[in-house]
């Protein structure tokens, strides 16, 4: 789920997200500080413009287990200010259905219907009409046929571009390691290491360096 609302001078962004993987995390981020930053032209009389991102994690954190939501806001740590521009909100979807549902407030509720993987026990759960409106509208998407195949081309399209983020990290991590080894073996090379030391430890041949 990728949701943008947006009112006035603020956007809120709202993502869904399945994968605690590090890159994932870094890439909703950069999500964040890209809508931020695109927002501005250059020139023009400066208004605030404040971008928001709120993760509902279908996963605990990795740090603090029972944690249910978090609440980030930006420093600069050079200058010692608070960015007032962006922030962003954790929503650890897991937690909230191990509480006793009927001691949650309203919101808490239906943070607890995202873990619910079946229209019958969310219906158990709920008698709020509101909900129950929300779960028939559910329902009617869950079969219809336009809908579903749109969904399909999102997931199919979504795995694409995340394949090549992916790729696209390895690449440059491997790009990096090369890089780094080639300076090593230049810096043994200029002291000089013997070349078939220099093979050894760096994996890089004489010839490369001087070319």
């Amino acid at each position: 789920m990728d949701l943008v609302f947006e009112k006035g001078d603020t956007i809120v962004i709202v993502e869904m997200t399945n994968s605690d993987k590090e890159a994932d995390y870094i890439k909703n981020y950069q999500y964040l500080y890209r809508t931020e930053s695109r927002r501005f032209i250059v020139g023009e009389h400066y208004t605030k413009k404040k971008t928001i991102l709120i993760l509902f994690n279908r996963f605990r954190n990795s740090h603090s287990k029972n944690l249910l939501d978090a609440h980030f806001t930006f420093n600069d740590p050079i200058n010692h200010l608070l960015i007032e521009d962006i922030e962003s909100y954790e929503i650890y979807l897991p937690n909230y259905r191990k509480s006793c549902y009927d001691k949650y407030n309203e919101i808490e509720r239906r943070l607890v219907l995202f873990n619910i993987e079946s229209f019958a026990e969310m219906e158990f759960i709920t008698k709020d009409s509101f909900d129950l409106k929300i779960i028939q509208e559910l329902r009617n998407l869950s079969m219809d046929e336009v809908f579903l195949t749109d969904y399909e081309k999102e997931r199919v399209q979504e795995k694409l571009v995340n394949s090549a983020y992916q790729e696209g990290v390895e690449q440059g991590i491997e790009q990096g390691i090369e890089n780094r080894q080639l300076e090593i073996a230049r810096a043994l090379y200029e002291k000089g290491i013997a070349q078939e030391i220099i093979f050894e430890c760096t994996g890089t041949r004489v010839e490369d360096i001087i070319n």
